[in-house]
């Protein structure tokens, strides 16, 4: 092979791990034996931290298999199968203080084995090794609730310590009874803390009655029974007392009846392969469900019918539609429009050149639609419905552009002719991130104007820089003239750099961000972890004042479901929201459940339901 066709060389820097070390005791400060552990947090480069032995030792043997190359197929039926065993898999909730070592493939099994991070008879731990970042502890035992360190700062080869103080909590006990007031058996009955990731299931006995032991203090409840489909059929917020028992009675409604949805194109033709889904807009009756029409242009929605419903339909080559319905009838007509469409170009500044595989991204009442301009700069977009919009373009090297723009009406028969949007060159930003004493942060994120508090779990979105292990942080894609840069980092605090001048094509250098503490949606962020929220910013806007939506993310559940920056929240699953405090504690909660949010946008008040999603700060 000649030298000119080698691949470059990838070179690959491994940062030392660290150690964490400290105490879990009861409320009265009694040490607690044989509690299990495990570290999350965010390293350096804001990706996330899940470290526990069990998870080490399989990606060592999954590492250490993939080295040896591929297993030959054994010519087994069809396809042929691989020779065994396949790794144990491990889960967060099997039991690791009497784990088995899990084999290592090219090493003893005194190499292989991993040692399960525990608590001792003293109560003391030393969990080893820890990536370094800003991290926390959460701890687990049968007898207590879930509970977790605060966080840390674990550098590179260092040590840190936590304490972390668990309480017995309180029983839950009850019945699931139908409408009639009837004992119901085998019903699933699911309980989810409303801070922290403990979740546990089981099932109704004969007579209905259920228990539940060890849990904390606020906890969300659902129960249902049927069994293909995932929908509970009721949702309950309920507090237990600590070393105290809570009895509940959850009464199932009538089995609600299917909802026929019809769905025509403009001249009542049967629209074949829409896409119809509807969510619920009740907080007490949780639903989201889809399905997709046949060739009669009809679908059936599950349990849909005699609920508040927001139903979204699209279908190919027709422009999507939200309609909403009171459930009080028994079927739904849907009349979809020819879809329209928008083309447009993407250029450097004066057009001199044609840009390829600039991002652009649309935004919509509707949903977003995305696409990548052409080797000619060229791009379009399609499936649109007329109406406002903002139109956001960025590419590598270049400062990005945002428009608004406004979609006609033309019956689907042409696309819609985006003026040229041409783009400069950037300017790039230098400098360092302090805390209040000068030392410098790292992992701090810095952004143009606005820093968001809350992002998805897995990369940063476009636009975010992070600082290195000195504070230091190197920030593109900026537009030239005055700008205000922040910088943010969880636990520390939130700063501003302000009249920071950028210049295309050069690099400013020697700007300093200081962190002053947090503010707004930072102090509503302190406290125990949700499991889940959703990825917004929150801030509150001027007399009278109103929890407002600063920013959404990117991809997120909140961008989907239709959340947009500006809108004031006015209720969470039911309740009056009136400081940031309050709306954040609404937001947060199981993963993967959904929140019901009433806002205002502009003169018009619409209902979303959201589903939370794993975030980060």
């Amino acid at each position: 092979m000649l030298a000119d066709s080698l691949p470059p060389e990838t070179r690959v820097v491994l940062v030392r791990a660290g150690v964490l070390t400290g105490r879990v005791v009861d409320a009265r400060g009694y040490p607690i034996d044989g509690a299990t552990l495990e570290i999350v947090g965010t390293d350096s480069a804001g990706a996330p931290i899940f470290d526990d032995p069990r998870r080490s030792s399989f990606q060592a043997a999954h590492f250490d298999a993939m080295l040896a190359g591929p297993a030959p197929l054994v010519p087994q039926g069809e396809l042929g199968v691989m020779p065994g065993p396949v790794p144990p898999i491990p889960h967060p909730d099997t039991p690791t203080p009497r784990a088995e070592p899990v084999p290592v493939a090219g090493r003893s099994p005194a190499e292989s084995t991993a040692e399960p991070w525990v608590t001792r008879a003293d109560g003391t731990f030393r969990a080893s090794p820890a990536s370094p970042g800003r991290v926390r502890v959460i701890v687990r035992h049968p007898q207590y609730v879930e509970a977790e360190s605060d966080r840390v700062t674990l550098l590179p080869g260092g040590e840190a310590h936590v304490d972390v103080v668990m309480h017995e909590g309180g029983t839950l006990e009850g019945r699931v009874l139908d409408a009639h007031d009837r004992p119901v058996e085998g019903a699933r009955v699911v309980v989810s803390a409303t801070h922290g990731t403990l979740e546990r299931a089981t099932r109704s006995a004969s007579d209905g009655t259920f228990a539940f032991a060890a849990l904390p203090e606020q906890v969300s409840l659902t129960a249902g029974v049927d069994e293909d489909d995932a929908q509970p059929d009721v949702r309950l917020s309920v507090s237990i007392p600590e070393q105290g028992k809570k009895d509940v009675v959850v009464r199932l409604p009538e089995p609600r009846e299917a909802l026929a949805v019809t769905v025509v194109d403009d001249r009542g033709g049967p629209v074949d392969a829409a896409q119809v889904s509807a969510s619920s807009l009740a907080a007490d009756a949780p639903l989201r469900t889809t399905s997709f029409t046949d060739r009669r242009g009809e679908a059936v929605l599950k349990r849909a019918r005699g609920i508040p419903l927001r139903v979204e339909v699209s279908a190919p080559g027709r422009a999507p539609t939200v309609v909403t319905t009171d459930g009080g009838g028994e079927s739904l007509r849907v009349e979809l429009a020819p879809a329209e469409s928008a083309t447009g170009e993407v250029a450097s500044w004066r057009g001199r050149d044609a840009i390829a595989g600039a991002e652009v991204t649309l935004y919509t009442d509707l949903g977003v639609r995305r696409a990548r301009s052409g080797a000619d700069g060229t791009f379009s977009l399609s499936e649109l419905a007329p109406g406002p919009a903002r139109l956001d373009v960025r590419a590598p090297g270049f400062a990005p552009v945002t428009r608004t723009v406004a979609l006609p009406d033309s019956g689907g028969r042409r696309p819609f002719a985006i003026p040229r949007i041409e783009l400069s060159a950037e300017g790039i930003v230098e400098g360092q991130v302090v805390d209040g004493r000068g030392e410098p942060v790292p992992g701090a994120r810095v952004a143009k104007d606005h820093v968001p508090t809350w992002l998805v779990v897995g990369a940063n979105p476009p636009g975010i820089a992070l600082t290195d292990a000195e504070g230091r942080f190197q920030l593109k894609e900026l537009p030239e003239g005055m700008v205000m840069l922040e910088a943010y980092a969880p636990d520390v605090g939130r700063g501003r750099a302000e009249g920071v001048k950028v210049v295309s094509d050069r690099t400013t250098v020697n700007v300093r961000i200081p962190l002053v503490g947090d503010t707004g949606d930072d102090r509503a962020a302190r406290g125990p972890a949700a499991s889940g929220s959703v990825a917004v910013t929150l801030g509150e806007s001027d007399e009278p004042v109103e929890v407002v939506v600063v920013s959404v993310v990117s991809g997120s559940e909140a961008e989907r479901a239709g959340l947009q920056p500006g809108d004031a929240l006015l209720t969470v699953d039911g309740d009056e929201v009136h400081t940031m405090e309050e709306a954040r504690a609404r937001l947060s909660g199981p993963v993967a459940d959904d929140v019901l949010v009433v806002l205002r946008r502009a003169d018009r008040t619409l209902t979303l339901r959201v589903t939370r999603e794993a975030v980060r700060r």
